[in-house]
């Protein structure tokens, strides 16, 4: 029996970036409706993702759990710098920039990848990757609306946290292929430790007081667990399930589809118009994704591995 891995993969990401594209739309329930701070729905966030996955691992999956001695630093570094570091990373550019500017410095990220994966992964680089990772990082621009003149919180500071936070989504991708492809994880592990860890160090590093608010988070409590599930856990999951079958560079592209989505969703329930430029940079977007579709047989098959 043949299994198209390299399309389920294709259709894995895809269903990461529309899971991922809610969260846009549920921070901003969180932060406008309830006055969480960002920092406290980016640490519920990763808190109720790990805690899930926990939960279920305890009950029915001890073998999530288990990882070798000898990776213990891997998911240390994982969980410290993939989740911890890049969340505040984000908020910090996102604070310095704006929303749009730090989504748009954010999608620097597939041309990271395309780099780190080229060099230390020996994933192919070639015209169509190259292409693709420029038209996807154009349709974030026009989608994010940056070209809009009144636009004016672009600074320097700013620009250094948002291309840090793309670098750190770059590295988090990369490690996630890693983990599951190279060190054979399940992408519950994976994103078990990658949260847990994770919520751990922005506990740590930042003081209680500035995240930790009882009320309003008690108030916001469906909305933190629909982040939780949705788009951080099932997200995760998907993604990192997608890049066991096909190449990082290419899933960080897919990836970008995004804030496509997310777009459409604040056009459809928060009344927001998408302007023609928008429409232009979710075109680009798709096509870029098309780009990274499997590659098919004269016969218009997919191409298929067997299975083992």
């Amino acid at each position: 029996m043949a299994l198209d891995k390299k399309l389920i993969g294709y259709l894995l990401v895809i269903s990461a970036a529309a899971m991922w594209s809610f969260l846009g739309p549920t921070y901003t329930i969180l932060f406008s409706w309830y006055s969480l701070p960002l920092l406290s729905i980016v640490i519920l966030r990763a808190f109720i993702a790990g805690t899930i996955i926990l939960l279920i691992a305890l009950c029915c999956h001890r073998e999530w759990m288990r990882i070798e001695r000898r990776h213990i630093l891997f998911f240390l570094l994982f969980g410290v710098v993939g989740v911890g570091v890049f969340f505040i990373v984000y908020l910090k550019a996102i604070q310095e920039v704006g929303i749009s500017v730090g989504a748009v410095l954010l999608y620097t990220a597939p041309a990271w990848v395309a780099i780190i994966s080229w060099v230390f992964l020996h994933e192919e680089m070639n015209a169509t990757i190259l292409i693709a990772v420029l038209l996807s990082f154009t349709g974030a621009a026009l989608v994010s609306g940056v070209y809009a003149p009144w636009n004016e919180d672009l600074n320097l500071v700013g620009v250094i946290w948002g291309l840090g936070a793309g670098l750190n989504y770059a590295l988090w991708s990369v490690a996630n292929r890693v983990a599951v492809n190279r060190y054979k994880y399940s992408p519950w592990t994976v994103q078990l430790y990658g949260f847990l860890i994770g919520v751990i160090a922005m506990m740590v590093a930042q003081p209680a007081h500035v995240w930790f608010r009882p009320a309003e988070i008690r108030a916001a409590l469906p909305w933190a667990i629909f982040l939780g599930i949705v788009p951080s856990l099932g997200g995760g999951v998907a993604y990192a399930a997608g890049v066991k079958w096909i190449e990082v560079s290419k899933a960080s592209i897919i990836a970008t589809l995004e804030p496509v989505l997310a777009t459409i969703w604040a056009t459809l329930f928060f009344s927001e118009s998408l302007k023609p430029l928008q429409m232009v940079g979710g075109a680009l977007i798709i096509v870029s994704v098309i780009l990274m579709r499997p590659k098919t047989h004269p016969t218009g098959r997919a191409m298929s591995v067997p299975t083992p």
